[in-house]
């Protein structure tokens, strides 16, 4: 391989960090049933949108209910995970939405055969976080970032190892509720120039073949 066509490929790599890095936000989407029944409506049932505040150690959430109104499904119950806890976490900013202040602690809150470090309870009266709505709030933490919430829980005897959060959504249509595992969203950003690389490789080969 040419020095020349290794440096492009640096180039493209350094681009996709620092887009990364710049929009400072990650999404997870709850696609997938962990325990219990199916929600009705397709798929993410519920997205979480995770990016840095304006201070740092600020980070910002957004808890969506992607389902629709008339179908009654509505949170419960978000469980997250830390790569660290920092000494003076905290949630900085209440949500109407919230049954009771978040609690934290190491692997202090286990559900469905994982341990988790953060639980968020939401109201089960209304109003409640219905299909279409939306919560934010805040935490807080010296060194907090959004990539503090990108780790998996600590399983339980040969419970899955891979859980990067676990929403529980209650009212399915069919009776009963579900806990849905979240899965992150690769940036747009980051793909855009994945593709970029992967249009640049296929280019060098078709002159190549020339």
């Amino acid at each position: 391989m040419q020095p020349k066509f290794l440096t492009r490929l640096a180039v493209i790599a350094g681009l996709a960090a620092g887009a990364v890095a710049a929009h400072a936000t990650e999404t997870i989407n709850f696609s997938s049933v962990f325990t219990g029944g199916t929600p009705s409506g397709p798929a993410p049932w519920a997205t979480l949108q995770i990016s840095n505040g304006v201070n740092p150690g600020d980070v910002n959430m957004t808890l969506t209910n992607n389902t629709s109104a008339a179908s009654g499904q509505f949170i419960g119950e978000l469980l997250l995970n830390l790569t660290s806890i920092p000494g003076d976490f905290s949630t900085s900013t209440s949500s109407s939405w919230f049954k009771s202040a978040p609690t934290f602690g190491s692997n202090s809150i286990s559900d469905a055969g994982e341990q988790f470090d953060v639980d968020i309870l939401f109201r089960e009266q209304p109003p409640k976080l219905t299909g279409g709505l939306s919560a934010s709030w805040t935490f807080h933490g010296t060194g907090l970032t959004e990539n503090s919430f990108m780790a998996f829980a600590t399983p339980l005897d040969s419970n899955p190892s891979n859980v990067l959060a676990l929403l529980h959504m209650q009212g399915l249509p069919q009776g009963g509720s579900t806990k849905l595992g979240g899965s992150p969203v690769p940036e747009p950003s980051a793909m855009a120039a994945l593709l970029i690389g992967g249009a640049m490789l296929a280019r060098r080969r078709r002159n190549k073949n020339r």
